[in-house]
């Protein structure tokens, strides 16, 4: 036999509402805790919430939905930088570079 405060506490979670606080929650959300987290990340993650006036629960959302987001590259906008630069460099120097250079400089700083 269910008792009356057992089958309203799981009507009550299964409904949404959060039985800590009691306020309704929506239903599609999930709650997560961490456990660990380094003090030094905590202050930053703080100060950037108040930076950008949001809670710390909402910045860390906003951190993890930026972390899932696919950043488009402009190809266009990059080879015409990189001529840039390569027009800057020959400007300022008397030697071209030439590719085996550029592939010596690569591997350089690789292990």
């Amino acid at each position: 036999m269910i008792r009356q405060s057992e089958w309203d506490f799981g009507t009550r979670a299964r409904r949404g509402l959060c039985i800590h606080s009691g306020f309704d929650m929506e239903p599609d959300m999930a709650t997560l805790t961490l456990k660990g987290l380094p003090a030094d990340l905590h202050r930053k993650l703080k100060a950037r919430a108040e930076q950008n006036g949001r809670s710390l629960n909402r910045e860390v959302i906003e951190c993890l939905e930026r972390s899932f987001q696919v950043e488009r590259i402009d190809v266009e906008a990059l080879i015409e930088k990189a001529r840039r630069v390569r027009a800057s460099i020959a400007a300022t120097t008397d030697a071209r570079i030439t590719k085996g250079e550029i592939d010596r400089l690569k591997r350089q700083g690789r292990p």
